[in-house]
Formats: structure tokens, C-alpha cells, sequence
């Protein structure tokens, strides 16, 4: 979202266009901030799984 925000006011035509891209770009700013914020949450939990795909389920009980 970001990238296609960050090409779209580079091309746009108007000015119109640069508000919905900027809306679009804060929206996706937005969106991994929350993402990140997740994904710290379950890595301090033990639930995010490593490159090999497993998952580190030893900390936790909400899998039973």
C-alpha cells in the first residue's frame, strides 16, 4: 500500500489524487504500525513461528 501511495502522488494530475494517495499512505502507516505491534505481542508470547515455520508453543496455553 505504501509503494502504490508513494507512485500514485508521483503521477498524479491533480490535487484531488494527491489527497485520496496521502489517505491511502497514512492508512498503510497506520495498518503496520498496528501489524508490528502484533507481531511483538506473539514473539513476547511465544506463539510467532520462527523461519522454519515452527512455532514456539511452549509458553503458552491458549492452543489446547
Amino acid at each position: 500500500m505504501i509503494d502504490l501511495a508513494n507512485r500514485g502522488d508521483a503521477e498524479r494530475e491533480d490535487v484531488g489524487c494527491g489527497i485520496i494517495y496521502g489517505i491511502l499512505r497514512d492508512s498503510a502507516f497506520k495498518i503496520k504500525k498496528l501489524a508490528d505491534q502484533e507481531k511483538e505481542a506473539h514473539i513476547r508470547k511465544g506463539w510467532w513461528a520462527d523461519k522454519s515455520g515452527r512455532q514456539d508453543r511452549s509458553s503458552t496455553d491458549n492452543y489446547k
